[in-house]
């Protein structure tokens, strides 16, 4: 049995390179890209005016002059004009280049324009580059934009898009099997029976992926059944990158998946983690390189799992770096009744900037409608058994990087 660091160092290792795809612009969102974008060119990439008004040489108004001839327009979409006389301007607007010998943009509404002069009112104070956006200001030509790893959000679009980037290098999704395991499962729209459970486990793990973008996804169920656990097994590894079950990992007559891999030719990399819950987790490779996860069959179990070591798994699969935990105040005590790291779920209550952590009612690793309620969870220790209200912790939020 090894630690939950062990474990996470080990998946780190494990973690295997997932191939990538052009697809078009719109089809990446909420991709990971495969590639670094870097700036073609300087933005803005020219001085520009960031407001409708005047443009005018600086030296004219340190010289005092209040009043300048207007003789011309320097438009948005048109080239820079070019200023001879300093004692004259151009009409600029939000946008435009702007024009040889102006060092200065004087706003409308601090102007009054009469014959064809605009004169520039009394109590206005002015400075060099004032509402100038210049060459440069928001990123220089070669700067690293968008790093590899990077999910494309809409906002990330609109950069690409305004990069000309019409089609983006992105992850693919790997090939994910999930397979439920167990004589009492029924399907979700279907009668159950008092000695029977709803097959949830399975569509939470999909959601799970899901939300952090792994779509492709095939799902799976086999009973207790060693026969068709090893034919399910041989026929889904070939056609698939993650091999994911459900139950059938721990130490019951019908937990078959741990034989059933060293049968099949699987490496075992870890069994067991000193935690709770989600003890009797299983990770494992076979000989042509696919990945195996035997999750607990306990709903809690199952999604503990499943955002701390799978979700983090395939991150780094996919050149990501997986969300670091951010840190929460314990709201009360908490005395731990075994010597494993415990994973607990919590309320967030922010206290002015202060993110608090309450423990949410939870009665074991069948009680799924705690983690419904709960934002994320807590990680306690190993290493402590007591912990006191105002005990900063690790925080994982069910959330997306």
């Amino acid at each position: 049995m090894i630690t939950v660091d062990e474990a996470k160092r080990n998946l780190a290792r494990h973690a295997v390179k997932l191939s990538c795809k052009k697809v078009p612009l719109l089809e990446a969102v909420n991709c990971i890209i495969a590639e670094e974008v870097k700036a073609p060119y300087a933005q803005p990439r020219a001085h520009n005016s960031s407001m409708d008004g005047i443009a005018v040489n600086y030296s004219s108004i340190e010289s005092g002059l209040r009043s300048f001839q207007i003789i011309g327009e320097q438009r948005a979409g048109h080239p820079p004009l070019k200023l001879k006389n300093t004692e004259e301007c151009f009409q600029i607007y939000t946008g435009g280049l702007i024009p040889q010998g102006c060092q200065c943009v004087i706003p409308v509404e601090d102007i009054d324009i009469k014959d064809g002069k605009a004169c520039v009112k009394a109590e206005i104070s002015f400075k060099k580059w004032q509402f100038v956006r210049k060459e440069g200001q928001d990123y220089k030509e070669g700067d690293i934009l968008i790093h590899v790893g990077e999910r494309i959000t809409p906002l990330k679009v609109s950069l690409l898009a305004a990069l000309g980037v019409a089609e983006v290098n992105v992850v693919s999704s790997p090939r994910i099997a999930v397979i439920s395991t167990g004589d009492e499962l029924v399907e979700i729209d279907q009668p159950c029976e008092q000695h029977q459970v709803r097959l949830s486990n399975a569509y939470t793990i999909l959601a799970i992926l899901k939300q952090f973008s792994f779509s492709s996804v095939n799902r799976f169920h086999v009973k207790d059944d060693k026969t068709e656990i090893v034919r399910l097994l041989n026929n889904t590894i070939s056609r698939h990158d993650l091999i994911i079950t459900i139950g059938g990992v721990s130490m019951g007559k019908f937990d078959f998946i741990p034989d059933v891999l060293k049968e099949s030719g699987f490496e075992t990399v870890f069994h067991k983690i000193k935690e709770r819950p989600g003890k009797p987790l299983l990770f494992a490779n076979s000989p042509t390189g696919k990945s195996f996860f035997g999750l607990p069959g306990n709903p809690v179990s199952s999604q503990l799992c499943t955002y701390h070591y799978i979700v983090p798994f395939l991150q780094r699969s996919a050149g990501q770096k997986p969300l670091l935990p951010e840190y929460a105040v314990l709201k009360e005590n908490y005395i731990k009744e075994a010597p494993l790291t415990y994973f607990l779920p919590v309320k967030i209550v922010s206290d002015k900037g202060t993110v608090r952590a309450a423990f949410v009612k939870y009665s074991g690793s069948g009680d799924y409608l705690a983690m419904a309620k709960s934002d994320g969870y807590v990680e306690l220790s190993i290493e402590r058994q007591e912990f006191k209200k105002d005990d900063v912790v690790p925080f994982y939020r069910w959330g997306v990087n």
